[in-house]
């Protein structure tokens, strides 16, 4: 299969950042893939929710074998494992990105940080 165009990865991107909101009206401006593995993707992207524009790390988890991850674990509970970590760590001294929402859908998950 070619690789998606630009304009149906910033869709699905847009999608994808609309549902780790809760359906919030979000206006993606920029999106740049950083890291495109076989069972992750990572992209810094510029969004705008109520005018305010913030930069944000999105997080993509794809189906794949569960030894080759690093959870050991299917997408949705990926992504929900790495919110949750990323709530408690900073009550231990480290640093991590806020989270601003996970989301499923289908066979893939997202996790949306500061």
């Amino acid at each position: 299969m070619p690789p998606a165009s630009p304009v149906s990865n910033n869709t699905r991107i847009h999608r994808c950042i609309t549902r780790c909101l809760s359906g919030a009206a979000a206006t993606l401006h920029n999106a740049r893939n950083v890291r495109n593995g076989s069972e992750r993707e990572v992209w810094k992207c510029i969004v705008s929710v109520n005018g305010v524009q913030a930069a944000t790390g999105l997080t993509l988890f794809k189906p794949g074998t569960l030894e080759s991850g690093n959870a050991s674990l299917p997408p949705a509970l990926t992504a929900q494992k790495c919110a949750l970590a990323m709530a408690e760590l900073p009550q231990l001294g480290i640093a991590t990105p806020d989270v601003l929402g996970y989301a499923v859908e289908d066979a893939e998950a997202a996790l949306l940080t500061e």
